[in-house]
């Protein structure tokens, strides 16, 4: 065929396209102004949708905010929005961008390394080419970028604002900033020499803090208050540890020998450095010269006897076993070891004197998501070991470190304690109130996750707790316990609202190392609101002025910034695009700055109601139902049943139409093409959790008939994971569904509970014995219930034309347990498919095999639910 006559058709159909494109937009703005009568959606506009939108950045007056339109197939694109008159500024794609600190300057680089340098009050811009990485100092007087030349070496490029003066320097490798300085560290690496080297962008001088031409620099590391800076010096055959003194000029040094006098046949890794704020302790990791020369061998040797499996033994031993922590204490100039193999595991601060450490296999193998361990805290003066708790779940959120390291907070058998490791008391803090701080809606967990304990007051005279609904400031000593929201009397939520992109990265860290983050209670914080229907809002609360409220409204909230007086947060819902709005804190007025996917807003897309029912033991749950759009009383539609255990706020977050989606399943997609939706709630009983579905799903259905527009005969069903898991077994437990879907599905609980969760190395039997699949207890315990729960042991009962897919490269979920199903439905000649995809896991991320599962899908339920119906 001629490839000429082939793009002459495909301009002729894109032409076509657009017309109609045109035609129905502007038709609907005329439709949208002069009648209550809102638009029909139509497949054809799926390509002008964005699929999300990111608040990127935001200046700290609050004047200028970046925004980040994410698009299906195409390329993200970048907004940047004056919230004062809500200008925005097309950049196109761009890979970073940042603001200085004093709101005068906006910078930015493209995918090609072109920066772009724009003054945002005159406008003016200027452009740089091959620029790699930039960063504003502090007070916003200076820029450094660093430009790659062609030699695959790097210039740096310093620039005062102020006056536009340019100072360069090449051959360099990183730059920091020194914190709250117009000070610069940088290090340079060649084939003749290493240097490090401090510069004063005010004075334009130079301090040497190393240079070598036979040794390197590695893990260069500043101290958060700029004091000292630490790094590695690697000679050919040894590591020698380095502090340097910015304010002194001296190096303190430790080498392996050193090291060695200390902690025999131990050498310094390059595995992490951190350093106090003070510069006196440095903490490394050392490790064993008896492992250092292990080699890799291409036989696997599983031990049943072994705490846990092969995979899972290989990964701890190369990460927690072989490297362990060590505190250089510069006070005394000694080398104090923190953990060992007896306790190989730590959780520390960098300004504490003490750490936790724990053996996460002291009590395995225990076939639960996370270990039980005993708590030590770790003097480092003394180096003594206090048993703080025994036996404590590991999993991050039940354990919190003060700021100071002063206090450890824990969660278990229900009740938050905390121990002082002044005092060496342990106090029950939660016990006497009528109040649960434990989460409950897994059923069958043995270690019940708290509401959570997001901090602690700046002076740790208390610890600050979340229940259900409410907040509670609880002194340390535990004598006073006060509830600062009142959510639980009105069902409403209250939780802080942390700030999304401000010391991201520090704030992670403290996370991460249990480390508990600390407020200001006169100053207070703001709150995120969410009432029993997933409306939602902000609040701010404060030692002065107690609770109060801000913003509320029917849509759901996120990402909230703080900057200049001003909540910067999107807001959605459904059938409601993404807006980005700026909220006044002083005068709780509220402005829209950006609207995306504004063509929208004429089209009927559904509404929705919630829906109460009791299941058969008489247990009242509540659903979610999404009406069709352009919705007619006097005509009755399909419905789809879409499971995944409950309905949560998620449920209502805004997708725009599109095949784009990674389990196939896109709301609006239905709700515009004439179908109910609706999301049930399922309480479970431990042991039956294939019953407990039955037992909630079928009332739910009746109730559904007797009060809504529904044809009892056009019935479908949709789940994916563990909602694939529930219709699985649904489908072999009635026939009131005329087709159904599963995605990723477990089929068979006795074959899934012998698998290996690969993705993360570890086994499955936690998952069924103490998480989500709820049998409570082992297999060889309970080998009935297993087969009884397993939707392949019912397989001779499926009616239910049932679509299975799964990504072949998904070992969350094992793809075989898919295609054991398919095997058995062929094998019985039950109506079903199979979709197999190449190269994705339990979720697609190939937008072709996306858009080809969302269409199978759709496809599956069009001709099954609308075979000889019409509107």
């Amino acid at each position: 065929m001629d490839i000429n006559n082939i793009n002459k058709s495909r301009l002729n159909t894109l032409l076509i396209c657009v017309f109609v494109v045109f035609y129905i937009l502007n038709s609907g703005w005329v439709c949208a102004q002069n009648s209550d009568t809102k638009m029909r959606y139509t497949k054809e506009l799926d390509t002008l949708w964005s699929k999300d939108v990111f608040i990127q950045e935001v200046s700290e007056n609050g004047r200028w905010v970046t925004v980040k339109e994410l698009n299906y197939k195409s390329k993200e694109h970048y907004f940047l929005l004056n919230s004062e008159t809500t200008d925005a500024i097309s950049l196109g794609q761009i890979v970073s961008n940042r603001y200085s600190n004093d709101s005068k300057w906006f910078g930015f680089i493209k995918p090609d390394h072109t920066f772009t340098l724009l003054n945002l009050k005159t406008e003016k811009k200027r452009i740089f080419k091959n620029i790699s990485s930039f960063e504003f100092d502090t007070s916003g007087r200076y820029l450094v970028l660093k430009e790659q030349g062609t030699d695959n070496t790097h210039t740096l490029i310093v620039i005062d604002l102020s006056d536009m003066n340019i100072w360069k320097d090449s051959g360099v490798n990183e730059f920091y900033w020194v914190n709250d300085t117009a000070q610069l560290l940088i290090s340079k690496k060649n084939q003749e020499f290493s240097k490090i080297y401090l510069l004063d962008c005010i004075k334009k001088t130079e301090v040497l803090v190393a240079e070598s031409k036979e040794k390197t620099y590695d893990m260069i590391k500043l101290g958060r208050s700029g004091t000292s800076i630490v790094y590695i010096e690697q000679g050919k055959n040894s590591s020698t540890l380095v502090n340097y003194f910015m304010e002194t000029g001296k190096s303190y040094k430790l080498n392996d020998l050193e090291l060695q006098e200390f902690i025999p046949l131990s050498s310094i890794s390059h595995k992490n450095l951190n350093i106090s704020d003070d510069g006196l302790s440095v903490f490394f990791y050392r490790i064993s010269d008896k492992d250092s020369n292990l080699k890799p061998s291409s036989m696997e040797v599983w031990q049943s006897t072994d705490p846990w499996i092969y995979s899972r033994m290989l990964k701890y031993k190369e990460q927690e076993q072989s490297y362990f922590l060590t505190l250089w204490d510069l006070k005394t100039n000694k080398v104090i070891p923190i953990t060992d193999m007896e306790y190989p595991s730590v959780q520390y601060n960098p300004n504490h004197r003490q750490a936790l450490i724990f053996n996460k296999m002291q009590y395995e193998p225990q076939y639960k998501q996370f270990e039980d361990v005993d708590l030590y805290l770790k003097d480092f003066i003394t180096g003594e070991n206090e048993l703080i708790v025994s036996e404590q779940y590991n999993e991050q959120g039940f354990i919190s470190l003060s700021p100071s390291g002063r206090y450890i907070a824990f969660f278990k058998n229900s009740f938050w304690w905390i121990y002082d490791s002044i005092t060496h008391q342990t106090v029950n803090l939660t016990e006497g109130l009528n109040v649960s701080f434990e989460r409950d809606e897994v059923s069958g967990v043995k270690d019940m996750k708290p509401f959570g304990a997001p901090g602690w007051s700046e002076d740790e005279k208390y610890i600050i707790l979340y229940d259900n609904y409410d907040i509670w400031l609880i002194e340390t000593n535990g004598n006073t316990k006060e509830r600062i929201t009142r959510g639980k009397e009105s069902k409403i939520t209250y939780r802080i609202s942390r700030d999304q992109y401000k010391n991201d990265m520090n704030y992670l860290h403290l996370l991460n190392n249990h480390s508990g983050i600390s407020y200001n209670l006169k100053e207070g914080f703001v709150l995120e609101v969410t009432d029993a229907n997933f409306n939602t809002g902000y609040s701010k609360w404060d030692e002065t002025l107690g609770l109060q409220n801000l913003y509320f409204n029917n849509k759901i909230v996120s990402d909230v910034l703080v900057r200049g007086g001003y909540l910067i947060f999107k807001q959605c819902r459904f059938d409601s695009p993404i807006t980005i709005i700026k909220l006044n804190l002083n005068n709780k007025n509220a402005a829209l700055i950006h609207q995306s996917n504004s063509k929208l807003l004429p089209f009927d897309l559904g509404k929705h109601e919630f829906f109460t029912y009791r299941n058969q033991d008489g247990i009242p749950l509540r659903g979610l139902l999404f009406y069709p759009a352009n919705f007619k009383a006097n005509k009755e539609y399909p419905m789809i049943v879409k499971l995944y255990e409950k309905i949560i706020k998620d449920d209502l977050l805004f997708k725009s139409p599109s095949d784009y989606e990674y389990t196939g399943f896109n709301l609006l997609r239905y709700l515009t093409n004439d179908y109910f939706v609706f999301i049930p709630t399922i309480t479970y009983e431990v042991e039956y959790p294939g019953e407990s579905i039955l037992k909630a799903i079928e009332p739910a259905i009746d109730s559904i008939l007797k009060k809504y527009s529904v044809d009892k005969h056009r019935i479908g069903l949709y789940g994916h994971s563990y909602g694939g898991y529930e219709t699985a077994f649904l489908v072999t437990q009635t026939n009131i569904f005329s087709a159904a879907v599963a995605g990723a599905a477990v089929t068979n609980l006795v074959q899934y509970y012998h698998e290996i969760g690969w993705e993360w190395n570890k086994e499955q039997i936690w998952r069924l014995e103490n998480q989500q699949y709820r049998m409570g207890d082992s297999y060889y315990k309970l080998k009935e219930a297993y087969k009884n729960n397993s939707p392949l042991s019912h397989i001779e009962q499926l009616e239910t034309p049932l679509l299975l897919w799964t990504g072949k490269e998904d070992y969350n979920v094992n793809w075989t347990q898919s295609v054991s199903m398919f095997m058995a439905m062929k094998r019985l000649n039950k109506g079903g498919k199979l979709l197999l995809f190449d190269n994705e896991t339990h979720y697609l991320i190939n937008p072709d095999n996306q858009e080809a599962l969302s269409l199978e899908t759709f496809e599956w339920f069009e001709y099954y639910l609308k075979k000889e119906w019409s509107y």
